[in-house]
């Protein structure tokens, strides 16, 4: 990410990327991604398995904003 992304996770605050090993219940879960000097966000609603590990990158220099899922 970007300095000065900030992220939340089903809603709830998680602070500036980059965030690492961060734990959430398996399942489904809405990520959003705010690039706070200029106010864009992009969200992805992805599904964490169970004891698997997955990598989000979101990306705001391009022509709109991207999130990409890393498995």
């Amino acid at each position: 990410c970007d300095p000065g992304t900030r992220v939340t996770i089903d809603g709830a605050a998680r602070g500036g990327c980059p965030i690492r090993d961060l734990a959430v219940e398996p399942g489904p879960h809405d990520v959003r991604f705010v690039f706070e000097p200029t106010g864009e966000s992009r969200g992805e609603r992805v599904h964490a398995p169970s004891g698997a590990k997955i990598t989000l990158r979101a990306d705001f220099t391009g022509e709109s904003p991207t999130v990409r899922v890393e498995r």
